[in-house]
């Protein structure tokens, strides 16, 4: 199994795409999943260094995805930052229970957005 690069899980084709470029300018890679259950499914078989998950999936709750996720030791370890359009409300706060490392909100704000992967995932030379 390939491993590296970012789990970008948003059922927002278009807002995939802005992100993958804008990862790309990072000098990250991306990988994508539209859904909670994708999601779940590409962690497993990709290890990404880092999940960046819209808590807002019409599938799954959000808070299900980071159980799954933090829960099965072959990915436990990796960091899920959390994004929505609403601003930190019940289900983030049961998403942070489950071991959602880090949290932002759309519409992603550039230097936070890079502060924050930056902050979980070194940049690669």
């Amino acid at each position: 199994a390939m491993s590296g690069g970012i789990l970008v899980v948003d059922d927002n084709d278009h807002l995939r795409t802005i992100l993958a470029t804008l990862l790309a300018h990072m000098g990250y890679e991306s990988i994508f999943a539209e859904n909670g259950e994708e999601a779940i499914k590409k962690t497993v078989s990709r290890i990404p260094e880092l999940v960046l998950l819209d808590l807002g999936l019409p599938d799954l709750p959000g808070e299900a995805v980071v159980r799954a996720i933090k829960r099965n030791p072959t990915t436990a370890q990796i960091p899920i930052v959390g994004c929505s359009a609403y601003s930190m409300g019940e289900e983030t706060e049961s998403a942070f229970r489950e071991g959602l490392a880090a949290y932002l909100q759309k519409p992603f704000r550039l230097g936070l957005f890079q502060q924050t992967i930056e902050q979980f995932v070194a940049r690669p030379r």
